[in-house]
């Protein structure tokens, strides 16, 4: 079983025949890392989206752009609630030289958090769980646990994509 399969399986998300399970989650008095409350969520059963980006992806300013345009779409009081962020390290060096890059990469996160008021958490994959999610580039998942179903989509996002996404995320 992979770590994708395994998350999901926590998250109550069934592949193929599988049957979501219904899980009531314990209320969260946390902050992310933007200092953003962390929303309580009623259940798993919340239609949701995730964007996977890779570290080198990360540091590449005009490869956020289009990162940066979806995230318009979002209205501000949803995304905390329904969109997830990760960011995954590179798996590569010495385990001092992943320190540095996870602490420069977390110190850009931090500013890039701030100046584009992104209202959604943001996580640092140190694990490479969502590495091959990404070995193509920076991606979208699509979570809907009501149908049982996973869309993923990857970036630069034709428009007909875009359109999908959006009313993926307007559909409650």
């Amino acid at each position: 079983m992979s770590k994708q399969q395994l998350l999901l399986i926590i998250l109550g998300i069934g592949l193929g025949t599988a049957h979501a399970v219904s899980i009531k989650t314990p209320q969260i008095k946390q902050r992310d890392c933007s200092q953003a409350r962390i929303h309580k969520t009623e259940s798993f059963y919340t239609r949701s989206l995730m964007v996977i980006v890779d570290s080198e992806s990360f540091m590449c300013t005009p490869c956020l752009e289009p990162i940066l345009d979806l995230n318009q779409c979002f209205p501000l009081k949803c995304q905390g609630k329904r969109v997830l962020g990760i960011i995954v390290l590179r798996e590569r060096g010495k385990e001092a030289d992943r320190d540095e890059q996870r602490r420069i990469l977390e110190k850009k996160l931090r500013g890039f958090i701030k100046a584009n008021q992104i209202k959604f958490p943001i996580l640092v994959d140190h694990m490479c769980i969502f590495r091959e999610m990404v070995s193509s580039g920076p991606c979208v998942v699509l979570l809907d646990p009501m149908s049982r179903s996973l869309s993923m989509y990857m970036f630069p996002l034709n428009s007909r994509d875009k359109e999908k996404i959006v009313k993926f995320f307007k559909t409650p």
